[in-house]
């Protein structure tokens, strides 16, 4: 089953998020260093990655860099409340780094249907697993 990890520092966004992509399993990590972690221990599991781009610590673009290059095909939708014009120089370096592949970029405040497009354009619709006897 494809899994999503989900970088978010604010508890609103995160629970917005998990309830908009309901059900799909989603892991959540609410810094920098729970995402990598995340990752390294069920990374062969993680489809995508939607992260915040603005965190307390680092960034979700950052994470998205480091995570790329473990898994280069890993599907990743960025938010954030800014428009990539005002992101910081060294985001806007990793933006060039990732590259357009697998990749979106959502703007707070955003639509579920916006979020729920862009994650199946990514990933493909959700689907259940038949159960194995």
């Amino acid at each position: 089953m494809k899994r999503i990890l989900l970088l978010e520092d604010e508890n609103l966004v995160m629970n917005l998020v998990i309830r908009i992509l309901k059900p799909r399993p989603i892991s959540q990590a609410r810094t920098a260093t729970e995402a990598l972690q995340l990752f390294a221990t069920d990374g062969a599991e993680i489809n995508l990655m939607i992260a915040d781009v603005t965190l307390p610590v680092g960034s979700g673009v950052q994470v998205a860099t480091a995570l790329r290059v473990l898994n280069p095909y890993l599907a990743i939708i960025l938010i954030s409340g800014y428009p990539v014009s005002r992101w910081s120089e060294r985001d806007t370096g990793c933006l060039r780094d990732l590259g357009l592949q697998f990749l979106s970029i959502l703007q707070k405040p955003f639509r579920p249907q916006a979020l729920r497009r862009g994650v199946e354009e990514l990933i493909g619709p959700y689907e259940i697993e038949a159960a194995t006897a």
